[in-house]
């Protein structure tokens, strides 16, 4: 068998997970800049590790990226409440409870008031066809709770890039968008783009 037909043979149809991103993402901290990255390159792959080790915090980052989130609920493996883990305690970097006086739970928080963004980013790949999308999701915390931008690249990026130097909510949409993305805050608009692929 020539090279390029067992190169051929050996790729799996469809869209699949090549890479994803994660900045500032609960227990993935990225306050000294750091992306972290899990690249399954389209394969198969099994997450394992201790306790706390965040695989379940890295499962429902593809979650975030992928779910409606008035139906998506976080930390489904683990059979954790529904209110456990949100969006805000993603944000803020929850990774600690502690039980205080009174038997209530106090969680602790790796970025408690922060102002820094986190996002989400899933390098998308089709080897039959030779495409890929980026789904780029930045969260982060407002007065009343969080808000987001949703966005859409049909090329690779990474945010080390597409991110560089913005630290203010103000600053994404215009930096995406000069980028090629498309940008909305709406999860109807940005599912709509994801799933034309």
């Amino acid at each position: 068998m020539m090279d390029s037909e067992f190169n051929a043979h050996l790729q799996r149809p469809g869209f699949r997970l090549q890479r994803i991103e994660l900045l500032n993402w609960g227990a993935f901290d990225s306050s000294d800049g750091q992306v972290y990255r899990f690249e399954p390159n389209g394969r198969t792959c099994l997450l394992v590790g201790q306790n706390g080790t965040g695989k379940s915090t890295l499962v429902d980052g593809m979650l975030t990226l992928l779910v409606e989130p008035r139906t998506r609920n976080y930390n489904v493996a683990a059979g954790a409440g529904k209110r456990e883990r949100t969006i805000e305690t993603y944000i803020q970097g929850a990774y600690k409870r502690t039980i205080e006086e009174y038997d209530s739970a106090a969680v602790e928080f790796l970025r408690p008031r922060s102002k820094l963004l986190t996002a989400l980013l899933a390098l998308i790949h089709a080897e039959e066809l030779d495409q890929a999308f980026n789904l780029l999701q930045v969260h982060y915390l407002t007065a009343h709770g969080s808000d987001r931008y949703y966005a859409f690249h049909n090329q690779g990026r990474e945010l080390q890039y597409d991110l560089a130097n913005i630290v203010n909510a103000e600053a994404v949409r215009s930096q995406l968008k000069s980028l090629g993305y498309r940008v909305t805050k709406r999860f109807n608009e940005y599912h709509s783009w994801f799933t034309k692929q």
